[in-house]
C-alpha cells in the first residue's frame, strides 16, 4: 500500500493506524506481569527449530534466525487468554470477525538473530489464513541493541522501493498488525530480544 505523504517514522505509524494497518496497545502487561513473563522466558529451554518456508534450502537464503522457547503450558494458557481479551477490540479496528487464535510462540533473539522482511501470510497451508498478527514486547532497548522492528510501506513516488518504518520498541506493548504487512526485525547487536507472537486466522 502507498503511504500518500513522506512524513516522519512517528506520523507514519500514525497513518498506518488510521489505514486499519496496524493498531498498538501500549501497557498491554503491566509491570509486574511483564516480569513474570520475562522470568520464565529467560529461564525457558529452547524447542528445536521448526521445518517450515523460512527454512534455507539452496534456492532459497536463511530467512530468519531466532530461538523457540519451550515454556510451562500455564504460562502458555496465561498468554492465550490475554490475547483472547483483546481479539474482539482488535477484530473491530480492523473490521474482521476472527474467532480462531493460534498458540503463542515465545522468541528469544540473541546476538546475531533477526528475521529478514517477510509477511505472515502466504500460500502455504500453515499460513495462509492467517489475517492479525501480533507481537508482545517483554524488553525494551533497556536489555538490548539492534532487533528493530520495522514495517516496509511502497515509496509514494517511487512503488517499486519500499521505506522501512521503525517501531520504537516497549516493554509491555502489544502490536497487531495485518498478517500480509510486510515486516522484518534486524539483527540484534548486544542482549537479547524477547517477544511472544500469536496470530488470529480464518
Amino acid at each position: 500500500m502507498l503511504n500518500p505523504m513522506p512524513n516522519s517514522p512517528i506520523q507514519t505509524l500514525q497513518w498506518m493506524v488510521e489505514q486499519r494497518l496496524l493498531l498498538f496497545m501500549p501497557d498491554f502487561l503491566a509491570l509486574e506481569d511483564r516480569q513474570l513473563f520475562l522470568a520464565e522466558a529467560r529461564n525457558s529451554p529452547v524447542l528445536p527449530a521448526p521445518v517450515d518456508e523460512y527454512a534455507q534450502t539452496q534456492e532459497r537464503p536463511v530467512q530468519r534466525q531466532t530461538q523457540l522457547l519451550e515454556i510451562s503450558a500455564s504460562l502458555e494458557q496465561e498468554s492465550k487468554q490475554r490475547f483472547a481479551q483483546v481479539a474482539p477490540f482488535v477484530n473491530q479496528h480492523f473490521g474482521l470477525e476472527l474467532q480462531r487464535q493460534e498458540r503463542p510462540q515465545f522468541l528469544r533473539y540473541a546476538v546475531g538473530d533477526f528475521f529478514k522482511p517477510h509477511t505472515d501470510s502466504y500460500d502455504h497451508p500453515i499460513y495462509r489464513e492467517r489475517r492479525i498478527s501480533f507481537i508482545l514486547c517483554l524488553n525494551d532497548h533497556a536489555d538490548y541493541q539492534g532487533g528493530r522492528l520495522a514495517f516496509f510501506l511502497r515509496h509514494p513516488s517511487q512503488p517499486e522501493r519500499f521505506l522501512g518504518v521503525p517501531v520504537p520498541p516497549a516493554a509491555g506493548l502489544l502490536i497487531a498488525f495485518r498478517s500480509d504487512l510486510l515486516h522484518e526485525v534486524s539483527p540484534v547487536t548486544a542482549g537479547e530480544r524477547l517477544t511472544v507472537v500469536t496470530w488470529l486466522a480464518e
